[in-house]
């Protein structure tokens, strides 16, 4: 019981499933996608090259790096304070995303995409993390960016939360925008990527609220499992 009182300072007991379904579906949507497009498609050579002519006039800017890597955690500060807003809006958030994460799964088998990345020259922390980025992460799943759509979601859900100040709200549009930049500058997206990512995650948001997809995330409440097992034991 400690570790579920410690963990309810985090997460309220109605987001515990939905989030673990976040990471999940990130994880599966990303990474197992790969597994079936190399089943498929065999190597880059039958993958589509989404490349255009502004990508080549975008220069590699390996101190963006950082604001690429600070993604992960303005994800997670901005969808806990969600979370925290209520039930309701924590349910349609990552509603949201979720269906955002199939559409993203499903367009990476039927559309898969690669890049040629440039070779980093300079030295330095930012270029030794970048190229510990470019080691960790192939550049295939290009198109629509999940860098984008999730900073999307994020920053759009942030916005629709009455209880977040004002600060944040502002803090995380700006993040949004500067992950949108950073994906181009350093070389782990074409442009093309941005684009796609924002449709996606407006697409998903649009159809996730008129479908009310987020009731179905109301089921997935901890809370009504510790309250049946409080009344088994007394």
């Amino acid at each position: 019981m400690r570790i579920v009182n410690l963990r309810r300072r985090l997460l309220p007991d109605y987001a515990v499933i939905p989030a673990v379904l976040w990471v999940v579906g990130q994880v599966l949507s990303f990474y197992a996608t790969r597994f079936v497009c190399a089943w498929i498609y065999g190597g880059y050579e039958n993958f589509f090259d989404l490349s255009t002519k502004i990508d080549s006039l975008i220069p590699l800017s390996a101190n963006w790096i950082y604001i690429y890597v600070l993604t992960y955690p303005f994800w997670l500060v901005s969808f806990v304070w969600i979370a925290w807003e209520g039930k309701e809006m924590c349910c349609k958030a990552f509603a949201a995303d979720f269906l955002g994460k199939i559409a993203c799964a499903i367009i990476f088998i039927a559309l898969p995409s690669y890049m040629i990345r440039p070779e980093v020259q300079t030295e330095g922390p930012a270029t030794w993390l970048l190229n510990f980025i470019y080691i960790a992460d192939s550049p295939d799943n290009l198109f629509p960016s999940m860098h984008c759509s999730v900073s999307y979601f994020a920053a759009r859900y942030v916005l629709r939360c009455r209880k977040i100040p004002n600060w944040y709200k502002i803090i995380s549009v700006v993040m949004a925008v500067l992950v949108f930049f950073s994906v181009v500058l350093v070389k782990q997206h074409l442009f093309v990527d941005i684009l796609g990512g924002i449709a996606i995650a407006e697409i998903c948001t649009q159809l996730s609220d008129r479908l009310k997809l987020y009731k179905l995330y109301f089921k997935l409440d901890l809370g009504k499992y510790y309250e049946r097992k409080v009344k088994e034991i007394s």
